[in-house]
């Protein structure tokens, strides 16, 4: 079930990737659109790969699948960092370009926090790993469908203006 959410959301992500190409104007849309295929991309490998269980020895596999855990999540932040950019000069995105202004700190700080602190069984966060892994989860890709419903409802409504 794990091995099919990766490559759910994985694909998922791809394709927000080239929705925020065909919605965006301007520049920084392909820079946005490569940075969220990569974590895509990541998130595939990491259900190609299964993780060593905790306190196990690791494996290759799951030296790749960790490995996939950082590709993951270290675009995101540059690819928030460059919609809240792009969003800033569209009218009524200012409260979004403000959100996605936020987001890379939030983000690189639950990386850091749970790959340094609480992703092994000898770091000292590791008790509340499995929450900081989901809660980095959750907001990560919770501005990914914040923004995408947001994305759906302003092309709907300039296909109603236009209609």
């Amino acid at each position: 079930m794990q091995t099919a959410n990766f490559y759910t959301l994985g694909a998922a992500t791809i394709a927000f990737a080239l929705g925020t190409y065909r919605s965006f104007s301007g520049r920084g849309r392909f820079a946005i659109a490569i940075l969220l295929t990569i974590s895509g991309l990541a998130l595939i490998a990491a259900g190609v790969f299964e993780g060593t269980p905790p306190g196990a020895e690791p494996t290759p596999s799951g030296l790749i699948h960790g490995m996939a855990f950082f590709w993951t999540f270290i675009p995101l932040p540059t690819a928030y960092a460059i919609a809240a950019l792009r969003l800033q000069a569209e009218r009524g995105w200012n409260a979004h370009a403000l959100y996605s202004a936020a987001m890379p700190s939030v983000v690189f700080g639950l990386v850091v926090i749970y790959g340094v602190l609480g992703s092994d069984q000898r770091d000292p966060l590791f008790f509340v790993g499995g929450i900081l892994n989901r809660v980095l989860i959750a907001l990560s890709f919770g501005w990914v469908t914040i923004t995408a419903s947001q994305l759906l409802v302003r092309g709907q409504d300039s296909r109603k203006a236009r209609g």
